[in-house]
């Protein structure tokens, strides 16, 4: 069990999604494809609720960004670190 599985299985509130774009075995028990509106709507009911932490490389990063304040996500709920080479959103 990974550290996220742990800590959605510890808190009700945490939730742990893991997506891949193409996932390389029929082994794979989370998501495939890319995170879009109709992804997060499965998961999350009210998007302006949450906070959000996303990371990756930059291009992800804002284009998450976007689309969570598309889908109504408070900005001031969206949590952004830089790190070199990356720009590092977080969400919870």
């Amino acid at each position: 069990m990974t550290d996220f599985e742990k800590f959605a299985e510890q808190n009700p509130k945490f939730s742990f999604v893991p997506v891949m774009m193409k996932a390389d075995s029929d082994e794979w028990g989370g998501e495939n494809g890319y995170i879009d509106a109709k992804l997060l709507k499965r998961y999350v009911s009210d998007v302006s609720k949450p906070i959000y932490y996303l990371t990756r490389p930059a291009g992800m990063v804002m284009a998450m960004y976007d689309m969570f304040v598309e889908e109504g996500a408070n900005e001031d709920d969206i949590r952004a670190e830089e790190f070199s080479g990356y720009r590092w959103l977080l969400v919870t």
